[in-house]
């Protein structure tokens, strides 16, 4: 095993379009970076859970090739690694 791992980072900013969109808010962006309000933050979280939810549903149920279910885990990760001296 060479110890490669994958990681998928989502985004759902498209989905987050599509709600402001359904939902009669704006979105509203300022040089390419979108404005939190107190409803787009909603929209945000609710848009990311339910990606979230699709994806882990299918690769816990094995709908992804090579996905298996012990391998299936989602959260907030981060790693350090050594740089050594600068």
């Amino acid at each position: 095993m060479l110890g490669v791992k994958v990681v998928l980072v989502i985004g759902s900013t498209h989905q987050e379009v599509e709600m402001h969109l359904q939902k009669g808010i704006p979105y509203a962006v300022v040089e390419e970076c979108p404005i939190t309000t107190k409803e787009s933050l909603s929209i945000a979280m609710e848009a990311a859970g339910r990606i979230m939810f699709q994806i882990v549903s299918r690769m816990s149920h094995g709908h992804l090739p090579g996905i298996s279910k012990s391998g299936v885990s989602s959260g907030n990760y981060y790693t350090a690694s050594p740089v050594g001296v600068r």
